[in-house]
């Protein structure tokens, strides 16, 4: 296993600059793509990792927006960066393929994905707490590198060890699995190379943590939305389904009684994500209105 030499000057080792350059090479030369593995702990400086490699791989065009932190803006980054221009460079950045999602449709159609979309001359960075749904099949076929970062020690430079697909094959065939334990076990042995990073402090930092920061937003107020109603609030789909009618249709009542001065619009309230809330205490008007109007109707069919 080849060490690298630290530099303080440096914010991460020589080596990982010449396996970038040499991808570079790879992918200007070559209609292919370069899947990269981060593994490792949370804590551990996965992303700050994959922020250097950005930068490296992409110099002046690197962007937040070739990040994904979910789903969607996954889907987004993916397309935005291999619809670009050369050089392409997509990040991952909460792949989490683990076993507890591993029955999940998403992440069959992300596996699917990417044993099927090949030549595109990105290079593709996942960031992955583990290695327990990563069969052979699939590293034979995708993956071209792993890298398992050690350390999460705050105070001093971040140890990491590479591996080729080689390396990782070699591990799999002597333990059929592929996991976290296996590899900080034997990755003295099988690494390619051992390397270090410092967190990364660059011009794409700030706009990170700005999305990263949303995301959190949007996590809190996602579980907000589907734990926290308050005592005295409903969600309106939930209200529909109770009565057993349309949204739309309780959106209608609730307009109308605002109209004639029956419900005040203090009863009724929507989350910044668009979900409407109604007060418990006017559902007997709302479900009095409804009935009036059902009535109303029957009778008029008489």
């Amino acid at each position: 296993m080849i060490v690298a030499p630290y530099d303080n000057n440096r914010k991460y080792d020589a080596i990982l600059d010449n396996v970038i350059e040499n991808v570079s090479d790879r992918l200007n030369v070559k209609e292919d793509d370069f899947l990269l593995l981060c593994v490792g702990l949370a804590g551990t400086g996965k992303s700050m990792l994959m922020l250097h490699c950005m930068e490296k791989y992409l110099g002046d065009k690197a962007s937040v927006s070739y990040i994904g932190l979910n789903k969607s803006s996954f889907a987004q980054a993916l397309h935005d960066s291999t619809t670009g221009l050369l050089p392409r460079f997509c990040s991952n950045d909460e792949a989490n393929v683990n076993k507890r999602e591993s029955m999940s449709k998403y992440n069959k159609d992300l596996m699917d994905l990417y044993l099927s979309i090949r030549g595109l001359r990105t290079f593709h960075y996942w960031c992955n707490p583990s290695l327990d749904m990563i069969d052979k099949y699939f590293v034979e076929e995708r993956i071209k590198g792993v890298i398992f970062i050690a350390t999460k020690d705050y105070d001093r430079p971040r140890i990491y060890y590479y591996f080729r697909k080689n390396d990782i094959l070699k591990i799999w065939r002597k333990y059929n699995r592929l996991d976290i334990s296996i590899i900080k076990r034997v990755c003295k042995k099988y690494a390619y190379y051992k390397g270090w990073f410092k967190d990364y402090d660059g011009v794409l930092l700030s706009d990170y943590k700005k999305k990263k920061d949303e995301r959190m937003s949007e996590k809190v107020i996602d579980f907000y939305e589907r734990y926290g109603d308050s005592d005295n609030m409903i969600k309106r789909s939930t209200l529909a389904k109770k009565m057993q009618v349309t949204g739309k249709t309780i959106q209608n009542h609730i307009k109308d009684l605002l109209l004639s001065g029956e419900i005040r619009q203090e009863d009724i309230s929507k989350s910044p994500t668009g979900i409407w809330y109604i007060s418990n205490d006017i559902i007997p008007i709302i479900e009095s209105s409804i009935k009036n109007k059902v009535t109303k109707r029957d009778d008029q069919l008489l």
